[in-house]
């Protein structure tokens, strides 16, 4: 016997985006020599690297919709998954 599982989304919310910088973050990235880069990567990780992946402002919206203030994390029907920054 399949049952169906109903899922409320809470209310919808409107939305501004606004990357503050990240146009200069870039640029400074894209100044830095080979080696700047190699010796900052040893140290911090391919965090820079985020810079270059672009922003889809209908799936941060719709992300929205599953996050829970309160836990600090997604919820999907009864899964709750939290973000790290590797994601």
């Amino acid at each position: 016997m399949n049952k169906k599982s109903i899922i409320e989304l809470p209310e919808l919310k409107h939305v501004n985006s606004l990357i503050n910088g990240a146009e200069k973050l870039l640029q400074c990235w894209r100044s830095l020599n080979v080696s700047e880069k190699h010796d900052f990567v040893q140290n911090y990780g391919r965090i820079a690297s985020l810079l270059e992946v672009p922003l889809r402002k209908t799936a941060i919206k719709a992300l929205l919709h599953f996050w829970d203030p309160a836990y600090k994390c997604f919820s999907f029907d009864e899964v709750d998954m939290v973000p790290t920054i590797e994601e």
